[in-house]
C-alpha cells in the first residue's frame, strides 16, 4: 500500500523483489533529511545542471563573438539557438514515444520511467 500523497508509481511497495523503504518513514523532522544522501545526490545535480546552463548561455555568445570573425551577438544568438530548439522537439518526441510503448503494452511504466530518466 502507498503512503503520503500523490505520484503514484510504486511508492512503499516491492520493487523488482525487494521491499522499497520510504524515506518517510526514516525522518522524525525536516532537519533529518539532510543525513540521506538522496535529497543531496538531487541537490548536487540541480546545482551542476544550473550553473552549467548559466555559464553557457551567459558566457557562450560573448566567445562566439571574439573567436569568430564576423558574427555579431545577433547572429552567435541564432546559432545558439538551435540546440535549445532541438533540445525541446526531442523531449516532446521521446514523451510521445514512452506513452505509445506504455499505451501498446511494448513497456512497463517503470521500465520507461527508467529509461527516459537516465
Amino acid at each position: 500500500a502507498a503512503s503520503g500523497g500523490g505520484g503514484g508509481g510504486n511508492a512503499g511497495g516491492v520493487e523488482g523483489g525487494k521491499d522499497t523503504q520510504h524515506l518517510d518513514d526514516d525522518v522524525s523532522s525536516p532537519w533529518d533529511l539532510f543525513v540521506h544522501t538522496g535529497p543531496w545526490a538531487l541537490f548536487w545535480a540541480h546545482s551542476v545542471f544550473n550553473y552549467s546552463n548559466y555559464v553557457l548561455n551567459a558566457w557562450m555568445p560573448t566567445m562566439f563573438v571574439e573567436r569568430f570573425a564576423g558574427i555579431d551577438a545577433a547572429a552567435a544568438g541564432v546559432y545558439l539557438m538551435w540546440p535549445e530548439a532541438a533540445g525541446i522537439a526531442s523531449r516532446f518526441a521521446a514523451a510521445a514515444v514512452a506513452d505509445r510503448l506504455v499505451r501498446e503494452g511494448r513497456a512497463s511504466l517503470l521500465t520507461v520511467r527508467r529509461v527516459c530518466s537516465g
